[in-house]
């Protein structure tokens, strides 16, 4: 799969944890490249997306500090 493509984050009504991932994903180019960059599953992260489960609290942390990295640039 060719890194430059940006993949679609699935649209739905999210919480406020949901949508720090999702636009996490957005910066960072995809999910896969999220998953990546927070060291997680792909399909473990798509299902905290996707409200499946709850997202672990330093899952979450990573994605705001990522946020806040991406934010300061």
């Amino acid at each position: 799969m060719n890194a430059n493509i940006v993949e679609p984050v699935p649209a739905m009504s999210l919480s406020g944890r949901e949508n720090t991932l999702v636009e996490a994903a957005s910066i960072a180019g995809g999910i896969r490249t999220l998953a990546r960059r927070l060291r997680v599953p792909l399909k473990q992260l798509t299902s905290w997306i996707e409200g499946d489960e709850e997202i672990p609290l330093p899952v979450l942390l990573r994605a705001i500090d990522f946020l806040r990295g991406a934010s300061a640039h």
